[in-house]
């Protein structure tokens, strides 16, 4: 929070970042403050383009809890903090975009459409704030630190082709684990696939998922070149996938990954994809991009296809 001290009228403001007012000389106060929604679980900020509608939740620093194409909801949103997000693993602990592990929402700093492209930014909490001197009551903010995304629909033209941008803000290097973005996907998309374009056809990767670490989880990974992972229904009528490029080809991730997640709990259950970045993240602001591709299977295919022929990074 900023103070301006007009020093012809004696008058003192609250001003925004970036905000000026003429006369005004500005100090920082030392503290922050954040918009909150009191007892909302729910405000979104709504875009639409190429058959496409997304929805990030700005309660919960603007993860995507909605992501739609010809009626189908694509994301598993039964409760808000699941969705689509960035977290950060670190040495000291996990930034996440969205909320922490009791339901806290991560502050949103910027959330604003600007064509066909979605930003927000947000002040990322510990996702447990015991392990910095927090508690279940008291969230645990990095405040010196940004993490968001930019999502621009209709890529290339493409319909219902999205790329992911995301962004971090450090104060200084960290070497860590990006999941940009990390996607929790309704259940009945339950098929899981690996597509390489060099080869041109996708892959079933169903039945090679790893045994379970327990017993709600099975899980299939790899160290990508030019690959996506996707997620369909049983008749592959519907399906969305994330396509990306490892950092050896000029790209952002060092491995993709399909995972099914079957605790028992019909709100809890869904399938899971990630792309991620192994790797020391400089300070300052950077970016990393990933590609999120729905339509049917074949329509994926086709489309990822279409951004490896282009030479997307």
């Amino acid at each position: 929070m900023i103070e301006g001290f007009n020093s012809a009228t004696g008058d003192h403001a609250l001003i925004r970042l970036g905000e000026q007012l003429s006369g005004y000389e500005t100090s920082g106060l030392n503290v922050f403050g954040y918009k909150r929604f009191g007892l909302l679980n729910e405000s979104f900020l709504s875009l639409s383009k190429g058959g496409l509608t997304v929805k990030s939740n700005l309660v919960y620093g603007g993860n995507i809890n909605k992501w739609s194409w010809k009626g189908m909801q694509f994301l598993q949103s039964t409760y808000p903090i699941m969705g689509m997000k960035n977290l950060l693993f670190h040495d000291f602990g996990m930034m996440s975009e969205g909320s922490d592990d009791y339901w806290h929402g991560s502050p949103i700093v910027t959330a604003k459409n600007h064509e066909s492209t979605q930003v927000t930014r947000a002040v990322p909490m510990q996702n447990d704030p015991y392990q910095l001197g927090g508690s279940n009551e008291v969230p645990v903010l990095y405040r010196d630190v940004l993490i968001g995304k930019d999502l621009t629909l209709n890529f290339m033209d493409l319909g219902p082709v999205a790329r992911y941008q995301t962004h971090v803000t450090l104060p200084r290097k960290i070497g860590s684990s990006l999941y940009m973005p990390i996607v929790d996907v309704n259940p009945t998309l339950n098929r899981l696939w690996k597509y390489d374009p060099e080869i041109g056809s996708p892959i079933e990767v169903t039945n090679q998922t790893s045994p379970p670490d327990s017993q709600c989880e099975t899980f299939y990974g790899f160290e990508p070149r030019f690959n996506g992972v996707i997620l369909s229904t049983t008749d592959m009528n519907y399906a969305i996938g994330l396509y990306a490029v490892n950092v050896s080809q000029g790209g952002s991730v060092t491995w993709l990954s399909v995972s099914k997640h079957f605790c028992g709990d019909p709100n809890s259950d869904h399938t899971r994809m990630d792309a991620i970045r192994n790797s020391e993240l400089p300070a300052g602001e950077s970016t990393y991009n990933s590609y999120i591709v729905t339509g049917t299977l074949a329509d994926v295919q086709e489309k990822m296809h279409k951004l490896y022929a282009a030479g997307v990074r």
